[in-house]
């Protein structure tokens, strides 16, 4: 009996060292939690500073686009400059030939809408000269669409302009000395046109320039 009881025992004892050896695995360790990265905080945009609005170009009024033209010639009569002076600074030649006793006197400049298409011209001529002289225009000048001065005609000795009223100047010359030409020419639209016909001297016209000792710097 006694051997029964020892040999139960022992049975008992050995499963309970086999229970005690055996131990539930240990649970895996989690990873620690990734921190969490932070966005950069969007950097603040300076406003760009405002840039000046240009100003528009101011289109020159009519007497600042002729002012330039009729002061050279106001100069060129006050300091008599000789016909080579004249065209060195893009001025008529022949007004030397008018100076007499009072070259500002004796030519004159006018601002005039000759043709009626809105846009004054400036004429330069003569108040008082002799025969091949009175009545001369030397040069005639309009403006642009930007409003700037431009030449229409400059006469020469061989290429003369008398007015001849409205907006039709009297044409006459030669290109040799046994060849010359006379005809009528029109301005319009700031173009010479020519009329094929002849103008008499006698119908040729003073316009009313003022003379140059007037002009106001």
């Amino acid at each position: 009996m006694k051997k029964i009881v020892l040999f139960v025992l022992s049975i008992i004892m050995v499963f309970s060292l086999a229970a005690c050896g055996t131990s539930s695995p240990a649970a895996p360790e989690s990873p620690a939690p990734a921190a969490k990265e932070t966005a950069p905080a969007p950097e603040e945009t300076q406003p760009e500073p405002e840039q000046p609005v240009p100003a528009p170009e101011e289109t020159p009024t009519v007497e600042q686009a002729y002012a330039v033209v009729i002061g050279e010639y106001y100069t060129a009569l006050e300091q008599r400059w000789n016909g080579a002076e004249l065209m060195e600074d893009g001025l008529n030649y022949m007004a030397a030939d008018c100076y007499g006793d009072a070259p500002l006197e004796n030519l004159g400049y006018a601002i005039a809408d000759i043709d009626g298409d809105g846009v004054p011209e400036l004429l330069i001529g003569s108040i008082h000269g002799d025969e091949f002289y009175d009545k001369m225009i030397f040069s005639l000048y309009t403006l642009d669409e930007n409003g700037v001065n431009k030449l229409v005609f400059d006469g020469t000795e061989r290429n003369r302009y008398y007015y001849a009223g409205e907006n039709r100047f009297a044409n006459l010359g030669s290109s040799a000395s046994n060849d010359s030409f006379e005809t009528t020419v029109k301005l319009e639209e700031g173009e010479m046109i020519d009329m094929t016909y002849t103008t008499a001297p006698e119908s040729y016209v003073q316009p009313e320039l003022t003379p140059f000792s007037q002009w106001v710097k």
